[in-house]
């Protein structure tokens, strides 16, 4: 898609968010996304892929960083300036190259789950057990306590 003139990111990203499908919470978070990023102000042919880079470096959160490039890529899709922007998967609990143990905060966990299997994992792995033939290993109390 071509710009006729100079036009502001905020109107682009405004015009954009507005004429699509989402929901409103999804309008609301792209918007305040951008806001936060500081570009709300810029020119759309100022943008690039180092400059946002070099603002997301400063995020330390893996899901914050993983939301803003979801964000860009979507709202600015059709320009294809930010179809460089990597493609971040969930942050994962890696136990073994095999084996992982997703923990998705935002939805809720049963952290007494997630420790059993981690347990049962490791302790597969220590004695040599492939974890996948084990079915149960104990109790969280008896992997925890030895009770």
């Amino acid at each position: 898609m071509e710009l006729e003139h100079q036009m502001l990111v905020s109107e682009y990203a405004q015009n954009v968010i507005n004429n699509r499908p989402l929901k409103y919470g999804t309008r609301q978070s792209y918007i305040k996304i951008i806001k936060s990023l500081g570009i709300w102000e810029t020119e759309i042919s100022d943008l690039n892929c180092a400059l946002i880079f070099d603002k997301v470096d400063q995020m330390r959160s893996h899901n914050v960083k993983k939301n803003v490039y979801i964000c860009l890529r979507s709202v600015f899709k059709d320009l294809g300036i930010f179809n460089e922007l990597p493609i971040l998967e969930a942050a994962w609990l890696a136990v073994n190259r095999r084996v992982c143990i997703g923990v998705n905060t935002t939805r809720g966990f049963n952290l007494r789950k997630v420790i059993k299997n981690v347990f049962h994992i490791l302790i597969c792995r220590i004695e040599g057990v492939d974890p996948f033939a084990v079915v149960e290993i104990g109790t969280i109390d008896q992997l925890l306590f030895g009770n």
